[in-house]
């Protein structure tokens, strides 16, 4: 996956746009896929569009910045969110409950409290918490560990 310092990045993307680029890494792990700088542009524009992404950025629906990813790629694989991490308290979803089989964790996406503009990075990390990928890893920054993680599964 691409570090956020790719010129060929759209600059809304090179700005602040970790948490896709995350998702999309976590995509390519689990498909076994490689997904194109093209791709990366285009995913981001049609979730701008269908209002998955606001316009500052703000990821409002994971889920479907993921479905839409699926579609676009041509995937099939599902993944998902199953739920939060938040001051060491794990809720997964309502409707995991009766999937207890989904009540696990195949990726975590960690937010991170950095000392920036934007104030949040996110980072995906495997089930146990250690660091996959980090696409502001091209340049040192300062951060937080703050306990709050985004759980995700698949089948």
């Amino acid at each position: 996956m691409y570090l956020q310092n790719n010129p060929a990045l759209l600059p809304q993307i090179q700005r602040v746009g970790c948490l896709h680029l995350s998702m999309l890494c976590m995509i390519e792990l689990w498909a076994d896929v490689e997904i194109s700088i093209d791709d990366v542009n285009t995913i981001w524009t049609m979730a701008k569009q269908r209002t998955f992404l606001r316009n500052d950025g703000y990821m409002r629906d994971m889920d479907g910045v993921l479905k839409l990813a699926k579609q676009a790629l041509g995937f099939a694989k599902p993944i998902f969110t199953v739920g939060i991490i938040e001051d060491r308290k794990t809720v997964y979803w309502d409707w995991t409950k009766n999937y207890p089989e989904l009540q696990q964790t195949a990726y975590k996406i960690e937010t991170l409290k950095t000392f920036g503009k934007t104030g949040t990075h996110f980072v995906l990390c495997d089930k146990d918490g250690e660091l996959i990928f980090d696409s502001y890893s091209f340049k040192p920054y300062r951060f937080e560990h703050i306990g709050r993680y985004h759980l995700f599964n698949h089948y």
